[in-house]
């Protein structure tokens, strides 16, 4: 017995949007993310604003905590 009701609609939500994942393909979805991301990143350097985390904390830096 669960302590409590599951929540239906979420479970609905979860299993569409985890079609959608599996349809486009993971490295696929990975690579649209990245892309937008990337503009974002420049939109704000752009519009000269700073980003809240510092250097070395941020989606772009990836890569380096990745080596440690």
């Amino acid at each position: 017995m669960t302590p409590s009701t599951p929540s239906i609609g979420h479970v609905h939500a979860l299993q569409f949007k985890l079609d959608e994942i599996f349809e486009e393909g993971l490295e696929a979805r990975y690579a649209r993310h990245a892309r937008t991301n990337a503009l974002v990143h420049d939109w704000v350097r752009r519009a000269g604003f700073d980003f809240l985390p510092r250097k070395g904390f941020r989606t772009e830096d990836a890569h380096l905590r990745e080596k440690q």
